[in-house]
């Protein structure tokens, strides 16, 4: 048998190369919008080099893509986009069509705030608006100056903003020190106006947590508070009875937890029965203390009344009345006996009998 030998020659097919079309675009506003650009390839099989100008200029070049077709650039950037290469490591393919971004521009600003309507791109309406900013009310008061208890705290609310009203709420410490203020005033209004008593006997405080609001806005809430002085009282027991021509001495105290720098004390002095009395001052005396030499020039017990008047932290306290009894001196009024010195006979003789008186001589 002879042996045979059969040979065929086959051709392969040439590898295709890509094809890439790009497409898309529209009109975009500017505000952040985008648009989408699409790069279709087909043809060959991946991975893919390609490059996209913008308007003619080349972008950064894309290789060795696998991922999925077609490709989506979303952009905010205008212009006219193309293909300017297309290929694979075997060969570069053909490219084809554009997508133009148009970007829309802003249109002026209408005069007054509101707001205007105008078509931005197929689909798309911008609608642009006029926002009117108001500016935050602050309270403007300077820090309020102490008041003395029972006294009328008026407060003309201040504010950066012309127009502003204020709320607040309030509050004193330590608590349920004061009374007569407002704890709450939720209806807008311009100013405080409350009357303050101190029930305490040291400083307490009222804090108002007030509210600005102007043009329908609220500003941030401040606290505002106002020290309250206590009334201050002579708190001496009454003063005991003293004898004519002694000192009538007393260091004068109040109520006051805390005795200030500037307490002190005022007082006049009348007696009882008008003139019975002298040593007291007849004008208006001041200091910490009294001391008085009385002397009673009567024969009967009689009284001096010191209306006293205290002051402290810059405030007058109500007045008290001390009255002490002065008595009198006593004088031994018995009448001195009578001592005879001697005791005669005295014998008249005349034509008459004789006649015998008798005469005694005192000594006194």
């Amino acid at each position: 048998s002879n042996p045979c030998t059969f040979s065929k020659t086959y051709q392969a097919p040439p590898t295709p190369c890509p094809a890439g079309t790009i497409s898309g675009g529209g009109n975009i506003c500017d505000n952040g919008q985008q648009a989408t650009v699409s790069i279709n390839i087909t043809g060959a099989h991946p991975p893919y080099n390609f490059t996209y100008a913008i308007s003619g200029t080349p972008q950064t070049r894309i290789t060795n893509y696998s991922g999925p077709l077609p490709y989506i650039l979303n952009t905010s950037t205008p212009g006219t986009y193309t293909l300017t290469e297309v290929s694979t490591t075997s060969c570069s393919g053909s490219f084809s069509g554009s997508a133009d971004i148009i970007l829309v521009p802003r249109p002026a600003a209408p005069a007054a705030a509101g707001s205007t309507f105008f078509n931005c791109g197929p689909g798309v309406v911008r609608t642009h608006f006029i926002a009117e900013i108001r500016e935050i009310s602050n309270l403007t008061n300077s820090p309020s100056n102490p008041i003395c208890s029972g006294s009328q705290f008026t407060v003309n609310l201040q504010s950066n903003v012309s127009g502003a009203d204020f709320t607040w709420i309030a509050s004193c410490n330590p608590v349920s020190s004061v009374s007569g203020f407002t704890a709450s005033q939720p209806s807008p209004v311009l100013n405080i106006n409350d009357h303050l008593d101190n029930l305490t006997n040291s400083d307490a405080s009222v804090t108002y947590v007030i509210t600005p609001q102007a043009n329908s806005c609220s500003g941030s809430p401040v606290s505002y508070s106002v020290t309250v002085h206590p009334v201050v009282l002579v708190t001496n027991p009454a003063p005991s009875p003293i004898c004519s021509g002694t000192s009538f001495g007393m260091t004068l105290t109040s109520n006051l937890l805390v005795v200030p720098p500037d307490q002190s004390f005022s007082w006049t002095a009348t007696c009882s029965p008008p003139g019975s009395v002298t040593g007291f001052p007849l004008n208006t005396a001041t200091g910490n203390a009294i001391s008085d030499i009385l002397v009673n020039i009567t024969n009967d017990p009689a009284t001096v009344t010191y209306v006293i008047t205290p002051f402290a932290n810059g405030c007058q306290g109500s007045a008290s009345n001390y009255e002490v009894t002065i008595n009198p001196t006593p004088h031994l009024t018995n009448t001195s006996p009578r001592i005879p010195l001697f005791r005669e006979p005295i014998i008249a003789r005349g034509r008459h009998p004789a006649i015998q008186l008798q005469c005694t001589l005192y000594l006194q």
